[in-house]
Order: structure tokens, then sequence, then C-alpha cells
């Protein structure tokens, strides 16, 4: 599917280890994700590393979500046209 990775890619964080790193290492910074694409991730893990990011941060954790507006990749994530624009989970912080 592709080939070897760019050099300079190798080099970058998991978004989450990184905001991380971050909120770990400041009191007063908020730290966030722009948009994560939340069908991408396994449900389960995305809710475990955002419940513990928040957690590490103090409440300081912003986090952005939204689903992929791609059609040609709904099938991979078990999505169609009718269920595209839904939310399949909702959650309830602070």
């Amino acid at each position: 599917m592709g080939g070897e990775l760019p050099e300079y890619y190798k080099q970058f964080f998991d978004p989450f280890i990184g905001l991380t790193a971050a909120a770990a290492a400041t009191e007063k910074l908020k730290v966030g994700t722009s948009v994560c694409l939340v069908p991408e991730h396994n449900t389960m893990n995305l809710a475990k590393m955002v419940a513990c990011l928040d957690r590490v941060s103090n409440g300081r954790f912003l986090f952005g979500i939204g689903g992929d507006g791609m059609p040609r990749k709904w099938p991979i994530m078990a999505l169609n046209s009718r269920t595209a624009g839904r939310s399949r989970a909702s959650a309830s912080w602070h």
C-alpha cells in the first residue's frame, strides 16, 4: 500500500502522547486536538487515552472530534450515507 515512510514522518509523536507530555510539563496550558477522526480509532482505546489525558491535565484537555467526510472510506468504518452524519456515542465531560 505505499512503500517506505519518509524519514521526517518517523519523528512525529502520536498526538495523544505528545499532548500528555505537554500537559504533564505544564500547569496552566490547555492542550487539545483540532479534530480527532473518531471513526478511525478503536472506541475503547480512544476513550481510555482521552480519559487519561484529561486526568493528567487536570481537566485542561480540549477534545475536538469529527467524523470522516470521505464517502469512499465509510465502508471500512461501517458507515453509510444514512449513519455517517450521526454521532455513534455521546460523552458527558465534568
